[in-house]
């Protein structure tokens, strides 16, 4: 097994809309509800207050479909297990497409007609989590969104809880070793034909990250001829933005507080401080010192360039992103893993605000390559003049790593680091540096892993 090190320190249909920013990682809270078609009479509905609830109840407007189901409440007993795997099936079927569980309508079903029932609010997103988590494989990422009922008349903080399933880019989902996904207005158990198809989808999104990333070093400013060294591309494409998301804004300078809300780094210099403004057909760029309009004016050592489309698309780029230790009179060249994985949490982060305070809540397409890479070792860079044994470590056996993934803006802005995990894992693995306490800033761990080691 390779030892672990720490280098010195180098230099520093679907049914939803657009709506406004969201949480913390790892939590839930209220960010603004889905919009849903409910029929022809309302094909826009956007629940906020008990009021609107009522309405459509009042009106005969509420009924199960494909992306919409309803429940009275969430039985969480301790003999309540088979309530708890009835919800993460629900979670699991609309995962596939995306839909929308509203807890607190109560379903008369003789009649087909629905009631209000509101139920406590309190700690309910976080058992909805805590239930998804445990028994979804992989575990669906879900928003809930509390509306409280004001006047109910059995206490305060009462009311409905929407549970908003993004369509998720690790669908199928399993519960109980079964693969679950949605009929017209029911959950159903998948065929074997239909759990490969969205396997299927699923190796596809590899294909179009490679076809991203090898777009992206056809770009690259430097010749061919001279791109020694490990080099970063990354892609955050929004897969259904309008074509001018953000031309009105490239002229008031909104995006450069952006970039700083966005920043994960915080050693490395490569990402952005939101200065120079370099005009691009495409949108805008924010290139380092070196480079102008994706050129370069000198050696290419230490460049990055960050460039935002008209429609949100986010391209960076970095290159030199290895350091050298000199051990035995030997000089030896190492993969910085802590800047790799904080300039693409920086992107992903920088994606989810782009959505939140721009008005784009749909599916992010991310794609990361890194080169240059066959036969290094790496480590993570926290402290200087520390010896390392270079050859106790893991070095990389292919010249390069691609990967991609998908997610909406939710997820982006609530659980970066989950999302960062997806594209990066299988790349801090490679070096035997994941799940160190260093990589966790950047990764996080899995939620179940983590309470594990948390009651060991």
């Amino acid at each position: 097994m390779a030892t672990r090190a720490a280098l010195p320190s180098a230099s520093t249909g679907n049914p939803f809309a657009a709506r406004g920013p969201v949480l913390d990682d790892g939590g839930m809270t209220d960010p603004t509800p889905p919009t849903l078609y409910l029929g022809p009479a309302v094909p826009r509905w956007q629940p906020r207050t008990i009021a609107d609830i009522r309405t459509v109840l009042a009106d005969g407007l509420l009924a199960e479909r494909h992306w919409l189901d309803a429940k009275r409440e969430i039985s969480t007993g301790s003999g309540k297990k088979d309530a708890k795997k009835e919800l993460a099936r629900d979670v699991a079927s609309f995962a596939n497409d995306g839909g929308v569980l509203i807890i607190g309508i109560d379903e008369d079903k003789t009649t087909g007609t629905f009631t209000l029932a509101s139920q406590s609010l309190d700690g309910l997103a976080e058992t909805v989590e805590q239930i998804v988590g445990h028994h979804c494989d992989p575990p669906v990422f879900v928003q809930c969104h509390r509306i409280v009922d004001p006047n109910d008349p059995i206490g305060p903080n009462r009311g409905v809880m929407i549970v908003e399933v993004p369509p998720s880019p690790l669908a199928p989902h399993m519960v109980d070793g079964k693969y679950f996904g949605r009929a017209d207005t029911l959950k159903r158990v998948l065929p074997d034909a239909d759990v490969e198809r969205l396997h299927v989808i699923r190796r596809a999104r590899q294909v179009t990250a490679e076809e991203l990333i090898d777009r992206e070093i056809d770009r690259d400013p430097a010749p061919a001829d001279e791109r020694d060294g490990v080099r970063l591309y990354v892609v955050a494409r929004p897969m259904s933005s309008p074509p001018e998301l953000l031309t009105e804004h490239f002229v008031t300078g909104a995006l450069t507080t952006v970039i700083h809300a966005a920043r994960a780094t915080g050693e490395d210099d490569r990402w952005p401080r939101g200065g120079y403004v370099d005009p691009r057909a495409r949108g805008i760029g924010w290139p380092s010192r070196n480079l102008r309009g994706r050129r370069q004016a000198g050696k290419s050592h230490g460049d990055s360039d960050l460039e935002v489309h008209d429609d949100g698309t986010i391209t960076f780029f970095a290159d030199t992103l290895s350091g050298s230790m000199n051990p035995s009179h030997r000089q030896q060249h190492f993969v910085r893993l802590e800047a790799v994985l904080g300039l693409v949490r920086s992107v992903v982060q920088f994606a989810g605000e782009i959505g939140a305070r721009f008005g784009y809540a749909g599916q992010w397409q991310l794609a990361v390559g890194v080169t240059g890479l066959r036969g290094l070792p790496a480590a993570i860079v926290t402290r200087r003049h520390d010896f390392v044994d270079f050859t106790e470590l893991a070095t990389f056996s292919e010249l390069r790593y691609t990967a991609g993934t998908t997610a909406v803006t939710g997820e982006l802005t609530t659980a970066a680091a989950a999302v960062t995990r997806r594209l990066m894992m299988r790349f801090a693995r490679a070096f035997d540096l994941l799940n160190r306490v260093e990589t966790d800033d950047y990764l996080g761990r899995p939620r179940q892993q983590a309470q594990e080691e948390r009651d060991a």
